[in-house]
């Protein structure tokens, strides 16, 4: 009688065979596993985004429809005014809604790498400053929420939060946004970030299909100027645009 293999063990063909599948499966799963959690974060992040809405809707309405943007540069005391939910020192705007959320996770996105998760927009060409300092005399009070929404777009088409390496988005004062709208807005989530507008709703955005007019913006004949990058080191030539996270 012929000596076999022995019954229920593997010739070595078939374990590399296993392996193999299994390596086949591990390969298309992983990625749709990888997806599925950036897709989660996302949710989460758009939910924190709608929370700051409701914060700043609700500082409003305390607040004679007026919201928050403030900076102590230059006083004695430079420092926060009220306690920093995102690690900012002189210049706060999202911190001052903090007593309506009382949740400091609320301020961090899932997917954070950086200083800072989430910006106010505190400046636009239409309303001009949106933001006051204590000890200078820059800025102005910051005005009602109702008139910053009151644009070409209207209240659901005009961001006031998004995605941000800032807690301050279009402070400089550029009309078209290439040193302090575009470059501080961050976009992790597959090309995109999310946004909060004046009426309360959030919703993700493709970073390339914004303008200025989605922030307040009524130049140019309403449609305002597309995103866009430049270097001034480089006669502000355009530079790609990656994700400031």
């Amino acid at each position: 009688m012929s000596a076999g293999r022995s019954k229920g063990a593997f010739t070595l063909i078939e374990l590399l065979v296993v392996i193999a599948i299994i390596a086949i499966l591990a390969a298309i799963l992983f990625p749709v596993f990888a997806q599925a959690r950036e897709k989660a974060r996302a949710i989460s992040c758009l939910s924190n985004i709608k929370q700051l809405m409701l914060g700043m809707q609700m500082y409003a309405q305390d607040y004679d429809g007026h919201i928050g943007a403030v900076s102590t540069y230059g006083c004695a005391n430079s420092g926060p005014e009220v306690p920093p939910q995102q690690g900012e020192g002189s210049w706060q705007a999202l911190s001052l809604y903090y007593p309506y959320i009382k949740n400091s996770q609320i301020y961090r996105c899932p997917d954070d790498n950086g200083p800072s998760d989430y910006g106010q927009v505190v400046w636009n060409p239409t309303n001009g400053a949106m933001y006051s300092y204590e000890c200078e005399p820059w800025g102005q009070a910051p005005p009602e929420l109702d008139m910053i929404g009151a644009q070409a777009r209207g209240p659901a088409g005009t961001i006031i939060i998004a995605e941000s390496s800032n807690v301050w988005i279009w402070d400089w004062g550029e009309a078209n946004g290439s040193q302090s709208l575009w470059p501080r807005l961050c976009a992790p989530h597959n090309g995109g970030l999310n946004v909060g507008f004046v009426d309360g709703h959030a919703k993700w955005r493709q970073y390339r299909s914004l303008t200025t007019a989605d922030f307040g913006d009524n130049s140019n004949n309403g449609n305002g100027y597309p995103a866009t990058l430049t270097d001034p080191n480089n006669n502000n030539a355009a530079l790609p645009y990656t994700s400031c996270w």
